[in-house]
């Protein structure tokens, strides 16, 4: 979509970054035909919000005990990712337990 091709990730369509600019702390890309597997989104550990919900996403659903801040991850709608969030991530994160996948 916009600014993709621009090397500060902090001005890329769906990114929100901190007020420093330093760490990407929202990641919104529902309906963006995304596919292919998640990468290890532990390097992201201000990521406050991750909506990739409406793609084509496939392989494990993401491991969020190294993202203390997350408060709200949004995964429906792509059939091909595996397996479920256990009910003990919300122990981890600030997140209320089945809040994960809508």
């Amino acid at each position: 979509q916009d600014n993709w091709l621009t090397p500060d990730v902090c001005l890329w369509y769906g990114v929100t970054c901190t007020a420093c600019n330093t760490s990407i702390a929202k990641l919104e890309l529902p309906d963006n035909n995304l596919w292919g597997r998640l990468p290890d989104l532990g390097a992201m550990p201000a990521l406050t919000h991750l909506n990739l919900q409406g793609n084509a996403l496939q392989g494990p659903v993401p491991d969020v005990r190294n993202m203390p801040k997350l408060s709200s991850l949004l995964l429906g709608g792509n059939a091909e990712l595996e397996g479920e969030v256990p009910d003990s991530w919300h122990l981890c994160i600030k997140m209320d337990p089945g809040t994960f996948l809508t």
